[in-house]
């Protein structure tokens, strides 16, 4: 008898989390430079909400030398174009253009597929991950990211929901 209770109660708070990622419009932070900062248009976001449409984002970095774009504005809940990197000194245990260690997590019924043609990490910068469904499904939200500064950007993917016919 619980468990017929609950499986409302589960539907609506499945429901309402695909709502909540499902809202055009926002960018995750941009994970900062090690000898650099990311200065932001608008005020922080509460903790887990996004910067919101139209936001722009600039790189400064601590010796002044920047690579690749200096700023980044929000477009659709994507920074474009990718915000550049500080060149400089790594910190120990981090190797120069600090490469990521792990991609964005794989969607139930997709696949991630990795322009240095490995699943595995580290991936250098540069590399790109592009969500691919599986037959019957199609993509729903972001398809593809980046690795710059030591993490994907955008962080999360978007989704593979079942075709309608």
């Amino acid at each position: 008898m619980k468990s017929l209770f609950l499986i409302p109660f589960l539907f609506v708070f499945i429901q309402s989390f695909r709502l909540k990622r499902q809202q055009p419009g926002g960018c995750p932070a941009i994970i900062p430079p090690l000898n650099g900062i990311i200065e932001y248009s608008t005020d922080t976001p509460a903790l887990g909400q996004l910067y919101s449409h139209g936001a722009t984002a600039q790189l400064i970095c601590n010796t002044g030398v920047i690579s690749g774009s200096p700023t980044s504005s929000c477009i659709n809940g994507v920074w474009t174009p990718v915000i550049g990197s500080c060149p400089g000194t790594p910190q120990p245990g981090i190797a120069e253009g600090q490469q990521c260690g792990a991609g964005p997590l794989t969607p139930l019924n997709g696949q991630l597929r990795y322009s240095t043609g490995s699943f595995l990490g580290p991936y250098p910068v540069g590399t790109t991950v592009s969500l691919v469904c599986n037959p019957g499904f199609i993509q729903n939200g972001i398809s593809e990211a980046t690795c710059i500064n030591g993490g994907f950007n955008p962080p999360n993917l978007g989704e593979c929901i079942g075709a309608r016919k």
